[in-house]
């Protein structure tokens, strides 16, 4: 049995030549504008970039005055970015695990350049206050806490001892 050669016609005859002809116009045109616009924008970035480099070679070198008021500002933003960059979470946390057991924090002074912790505390009796500073040095956060001062307030109060806790904080606190 011999087979009979299929003739499939994609395009109805119904349809005229002139479409087939607009279309391919049509692409020519939109490739024609968008090969124009990648150029013109070549262009123009060049020109930029001439432009861009001229005025680099034509700034003053800075003044000495300058160059110091610039090294004192990038040396406060480093500051800055260090301070922003220290684990307060943890360190106030560790403060807060201590605390307790008749004593009251009254300030806390962090200074991340030393990374030290300055903690001013009220404590009821002088066992409160050794108790604090033990626990302060079994919390993994904080390193080498020692009382830096410490006074009797005259006058009584609930809480008559004044004292200072230094210590210094660990670079994996509160991570």
């Amino acid at each position: 049995m011999a087979m009979r050669a299929q003739r499939i016609n994609l395009v109805p005859n119904r349809v005229p030549v002139w479409y087939g002809v607009g279309a391919l116009l049509l692409a020519a045109v939109l490739a024609a504008d968008a090969a124009h616009t990648y150029f013109s924008a070549r262009d123009e970035l060049a020109r930029l970039a001439t432009r861009r480099s001229a005025e680099a070679r034509s700034v003053a070198p800075a003044s000495p005055a300058e160059l110091r008021l610039r090294s004192a500002a990038f040396d406060d933003a480093q500051k800055l970015m260090l301070r922003m960059a220290m684990p307060w979470d943890g360190l106030f946390n560790a403060i807060e695990r201590s605390g307790g057991g008749g004593v009251q924090v009254q300030a806390i002074r962090p200074n991340a350049g030393t990374r030290q912790l300055v903690i001013a505390a009220e404590a009821r009796e002088l066992t409160a206050m050794l108790n604090f500073l033990t626990r302060l040095s079994r919390d993994p956060a904080l390193a080498r806490p020692y009382i830096q001062s410490h006074e009797l307030k005259t006058g009584g109060g609930s809480f008559p001892l004044q004292f200072v806790v230094v210590a210094e904080w660990r670079q994996e606190a509160g991570r």
